[in-house]
């Protein structure tokens, strides 16, 4: 076998080896290394995401376990360097424990990262004794004989033609000093 011979069969070979391992390949020719850190990275609180190896100007959708969550801003893009920052609130995600945070870009680079909700409700302390029945009466119910008096007293107003919006009799006091009565 000649030179030339060995040399177009190697070739082929490196050609053919070549085409197998990249249609073999379990990534994309355009993955990237995406990552994202927390801060902080437990609690209950707001979250500042900041992410990196994302492909350039690209949208950024961010995930709660699986589920979208709404970041501040609204929309956020990576830069030319793809990178970002935004953030989200734990406020309202549920369940005490470890949760996973979730960063995907518009070509499909996904970064995750954990998120721990921490139990916020303290040690519970010792039952107290039992309270005692208030005795006489109480302030709601005087307020509620109160409310009714005005009640009574306006509705005898009106149906007696002095209360609310009926005619006021002239003021002797206010008359004797050139002011005229109200109509």
């Amino acid at each position: 076998m000649s030179n030339t011979t060995s040399y177009f069969k190697f070739m082929g070979t490196l050609f053919i080896s070549l085409l197998l391992l990249k249609n073999l390949s379990f990534m994309p020719a355009n993955a990237l290394s995406a990552s994202i850190v927390l801060n902080p990275e437990e609690g209950v609180s707001t979250i500042t995401i900041e992410g990196l190896g994302f492909n350039p100007n690209s949208i950024i959708n961010v995930y709660w376990d699986d589920e979208h969550l709404p970041t501040v801003p609204l929309h956020v893009f990576t830069d030319e360097n793809g990178t970002f920052t935004c953030i989200i609130s734990a406020y309202d995600q549920t369940g005490v424990g470890v949760h996973e945070v979730k960063a995907v870009d518009a070509n499909g680079n996904v970064a995750l990262a954990t998120f721990t909700v921490t139990d916020i409700k303290g040690y519970q302390g010792e039952q107290g004794p039992p309270g005692t029945a208030a005795e006489g009466i109480s302030l709601g119910y005087l307020a509620g004989l109160f409310l009714l008096a005005a009640a009574i007293g306006g509705l005898i107003g009106i149906f007696s033609g002095k209360g609310y919006r009926g005619k006021r009799e002239p003021d002797a006091e206010a008359t004797s000093k050139g002011v005229e009565p109200l109509q």
